[in-house]
């Protein structure tokens, strides 16, 4: 059976300011479940085009 999904590999998808974003997030989910409020996150992310190699995302977004 022929796959219909290819992956490609160019490169790292994420870096190190993306981990610790998405680390802060997964935290505060789980602090925001425990405390039932809301949790302000002190980081940012803004991704750059090599992460999203190939696709067009960037150009579809706002």
């Amino acid at each position: 059976m022929k796959s219909l999904w290819r992956i490609e590999i160019h490169g790292p998808s994420c870096n190190a300011e993306l981990a610790y974003h998405v680390l802060e997030a997964m935290h505060a989910f789980q602090r925001s479940s425990l405390e039932g409020n809301h949790i302000t996150m002190e980081s940012t992310f803004k991704p750059d085009e090599d992460l999203y190699y190939g696709t067009d995302i960037m150009e579809n977004s706002s």
